[in-house]
């Protein structure tokens, strides 16, 4: 999978710039502030922590990609398996036939939509998660401060 990376890497990318690039941009600026916290908290060593949740973001979502591609190569395999072949009439003519044409367009429209479904909630669980942190650090620095003499 490691030479498909930076296909599926440019597809994420250009589906968080399409469906969802001022939360993205929210996303960034939100991490940058959570690295500089941390920096500051751990003595200003380097922490990576950016780098590693957009990382861990991307990855995120081409897992959803591989996922649905699976499900799409499954499906596509199972149809293969049903049809019906017919002596004597080329392949040709089965295939230029404009209702193979329709489903196949059907297919393509619904893969797509299952694919974008199924990265809005791989993102929608990232955002989650972010949130989560977040207020485990306000729970966190509200006890700290209630606490001090």
């Amino acid at each position: 999978m490691k030479p498909l990376r930076n296909e599926i890497d440019e597809l994420s990318r250009m589906y968080l710039e399409r469906y969802h690039g001022e939360e993205y941009e929210q996303l960034q600026t939100l991490l940058s502030k959570q690295a500089r916290r941390y920096k500051i908290a751990y003595g200003g060593e380097e922490n990576h922590y950016y780098e590693k949740k957009v990382d861990d973001l991307y990855s995120r979502l081409g897992n959803a990609i591989l996922r649905e591609m699976k499900i799409m190569d499954h499906q596509e395999k199972e149809k293969a398996d049903e049809i019906v072949y017919s002596p004597g009439k080329p392949s040709a003519a089965r295939t230029s036939h404009p209702k193979t044409d329709y489903n196949a367009a059907r297919q393509l429209r619904s893969a797509f939509y299952w694919l974008k479904r199924s990265m809005d909630t791989t993102l929608e669980h990232y955002r989650n998660e972010l949130d989560y942190e977040k207020l485990q650090e306000a729970i966190h620095d509200d006890l700290s401060t209630n606490f001090e003499i």
